[in-house]
């Protein structure tokens, strides 16, 4: 029976079984669901916290429906299908009922879980249900929202980092915010987490400055407000990395019956002989086809091909345009001088918007051919407006019998659409769907395409290029102590890691047994074998406050997933993914309210207060002890209080209010009495255009010369 509901789940309940991009809609349940309309996401906040072999995000999103489309009688249905970093491992998720209560999703199996959904939005009632999609994407689906009101959720994931010897870094998955009708101005990242891993900053955005407040319950928060002009960027969260210091990162879990343990490694950098590679990187962009910025694209494959590249590669590109021009009569060394002679040649944004797809693959082939016949070509394209489906076979026969092979990345974000098939799932069609599967199969390429992928941009861009250094070499990772033994092992392995020679070793996996403890590192390069004892700090190896549970279930479940043949092994899948409140594709979160077995969130943190100005502390006369207002919840008037240490030499203090978003509302001066400390200021709850403000979470900042308290007001 669970079989047969899920059999259904799957092919009616989801509109976008397959699809993979970031799309969010709301529909209107009694007219059957189907009435799809494009929805808002009015406020959006990404809390980052460090955790070792990944990092730990709660995604908070606040939807609402269309402006002036709905009123507060329409009860609608909040999609949103979205794309998070590949191998991410959802663990929580909640969903506000009103301001101050927060329910804590349960997990299920997913068909019992879709069975309560659908119950529950027929009754009217409270749930939201998530769950991960065949093709690696997700999809949140939260009831009721009225026409003129918004939902809160939040998503807590592991995303894997990007362990380098410099930094650990990871993306994030700001595209999602680009699914809003109407554009979101900005949205908030919030990092929590201890001083071994320093100031949070954004790699691709350098110019970018945290700031930092202290919680008192959590410490130290460092805070940015994104502008939507950089959510479409090539940017990713870092901070600094341990192996900036050190060649080894080893933390312990214990638990009462098994313990855990994350292992960073960096291998002494190694010489090392590549197959050399000889590729043509073509690029052809329409901009009827993708919304996508050129320059940033083209900075990104500048940035992976220096990196992936080594001196005795040979490169050479094509730009389409009016003629689809070489850039080189001869082949490019891969050594860094040279390509970076070319890239300062070519400029920030050498890529035009004159797509001529198939003849720029056909001016790659002949310069191939012209060069002993053998090479490969890259092709980063928008897809073409133009119908090539019926030109394989001609590509076919300009490259007879040469050995020419032929990948193709197609980042196109518009002009695809559903198309029905009669025997399975809908399927994402677009025009040349054909061209691009039928020359890369033909040709033994690769075949890269946004649409389909539950990659986003970026990191799709940068895989295509990755998988060009793919150099496969043995090494082995073997634990030596007398008091124990580790076992079940996964290794991390994002961005080539714990692939590639000089790349960190990230492993995830079980111990029993007491320290001392180390490791011996063996490879195999280039003929010359390695073999390097490493001994684990004893007095660092134990760190009890992080994920590592949650790391090893979301790596043992994706293994399970792989497979799995029968329904003991899903049903194996199902009841791990419960036991321990990891998503897998057999389970899904359901948030219901209390009345139907809800469990309310206790103590579930997020940062509130609203970013504004730190300064310096002032000599003691001119402190301020406190700040206080009343009544607070307020409807329609509140009094605040300010209280001095000393007023002597202030005749005023400033007062200003702000939004959630650090908005200035209202700005003004409470004159001191001679010879008092104790200010007075009445307010209304308007702005300074004396309009009333919404009921709302609100900041009152006080200054008194460079001092500055702040206190957080509540309109009802």
């Amino acid at each position: 029976m669970k079989r047969s509901l899920l059999f259904c789940f799957l092919c009616t309940l989801v509109s976008f079984t397959t699809f993979s991009q970031n799309i969010l809609n709301v529909n209107v349940p009694e007219w059957g669901g189907w009435s799809n309309y494009p929805a808002n996401i009015v406020e959006a906040e990404f809390q980052v916290e460090p955790k070792g072999l990944y990092m730990e995000v709660g995604m908070f999103l606040t939807i609402s429906a269309p402006e002036q489309m709905f009123s507060n009688w329409d009860t609608l249905e909040i999609v949103l299908d979205f794309n998070l970093p590949s191998e991410a491992i959802i663990h929580d998720s909640w969903l506000w009922m009103n301001d101050s209560l927060i329910v804590k999703a349960d997990i299920l199996d997913i068909s019992q879980a879709t069975e309560i959904y659908e119950d529950i939005v027929d009754r009217n009632q409270d749930p939201s249900l998530l769950y991960k999609k065949d093709n690696g994407g997700y999809q949140i689906r939260i009831f009721p929202l009225a026409g003129d009101e918004s939902r809160k959720i939040k998503i807590t994931y592991l995303t894997p980092a990007i362990w380098e010897e410099d930094a650990v870094s990871t993306w994030l998955p700001f595209d999602i915010l680009n699914a809003s009708e109407v554009p979101l101005e900005s949205a908030r990242i919030i990092s929590v987490h201890d001083e071994q891993w320093g100031a949070p900053y954004l790699k691709g955005a350098e110019d970018v400055v945290f700031q930092s407040t202290v919680d008192p319950d959590m410490g130290t928060v460092w805070i940015y407000q994104l502008d939507h002009t950089l959510f479409s960027s090539p940017i990713q969260f870092a901070v600094e990395s341990p192996l900036l210091n050190q060649s080894t990162y080893f933390k312990i879990q214990e638990g009462e019956n098994e313990s855990f343990f994350q292992m960073a490694y960096q291998p002494s950098l190694q010489e090392y002989n590549t197959l050399e590679k000889q590729v043509v990187v073509v690029f052809d962009h329409d901009a009827s086809m993708a919304k996508v910025n050129k320059s940033q694209l083209f900075g990104v494959v500048k940035e992976e091909l220096l990196k992936n590249f080594q001196d005795n590669d040979q490169l050479n590109f094509v730009f389409s345009g009016l003629n689809s021009n070489l850039v080189s009569e001869d082949w490019i060394s891969g050594h860094p001088d040279s390509l970076n002679a070319v890239f300062a040649a070519l400029g920030d944004d050498p890529i035009s918007d004159n797509s001529d797809l198939l003849a720029s693959i056909e001016t790659a082939i002949g310069f191939i051919q012209s060069n002993d016949g053998v090479g490969e070509i890259l092709v980063l394209c928008t897809n073409s407006s133009s119908y090539l489906n019926g030109y394989v076979n001609e590509i076919e026969s300009a490259i007879g019998g040469d050995d020419i092979t032929i990948h193709m990345v197609n980042y196109q974000t518009e002009e695809y659409y559903w198309e029905s098939v009669w025997d399975g799932p809908d399927e994402v069609a677009y025009l040349n769907k054909y061209f691009f599967q039928e020359l890369t199969s033909m040709t033994g390429g690769s075949y890269f395409n946004l649409p389909e992928s539950n990659m986003f941009l970026w990191e799709l861009i940068t895989s295509s290029i990755q998988s060009f250094n793919a150099y496969q070499f043995p090494f082995d990772v073997n634990f030596n102590f007398s008091g124990g033994f580790v076992y079940d092992t996964y290794f991390q392995t994002s961005n080539q890691q714990s692939q590639a020679p000089n790349k960190p070793v990230l492993q995830v996996g079980k111990i029993v047994g007491d320290m001392p403890l180390s490791f011996d590192y063996s490879s195999f390069i280039d003929g010359n074998l390695t073999n390097v004892e490493v001994a684990i700090n004893e007095a660092e190896a134990m760190f009890n406050d992080t994920l590592m549970r949650e790391m090893w279930y979301g790596n043992h479940l994706q293994y399970l997933e792989s497979t799995a043949v029968n329904a003991f092994e899903i049903q194996e899948i199902v009841e791990q993914s419960i036991s321990e409140r990891v998503l897998s594709k057999y389970t899904a979160f359901l948030a219901l309210e209390l009345s139907q077995g809800g469990e309310p969130c206790i103590n579930c943190w997020s940062y509130n207060d609203v970013i504004l100005p730190l300064v310096e502390e002032l000599p003691d006369e001119e402190e301020i002890i406190m700040v206080s207002a009343s009544p607070n919840p307020f409807e329609t008037n509140c009094q605040i209080v300010v209280e001095l240490k000393n007023s002597n030499g202030v005749g005023f203090v400033e007062l200003a209010v702000f939004d959630h978003l650090g908005r200035l509302l209202k700005k003004d001066k409470v004159d001191a009495v001679e010879g008092s400390s104790i200010l007075t200021y009445h307010w209304d709850g308007r702005d300074l255009n004396n309009q009333e403000l919404a009921p709302g979470i609100y900041y009152v900042q006080i200054k008194s010369g460079t001092n500055i308290q702040t206190t957080k007001l509540i309109k009802i």
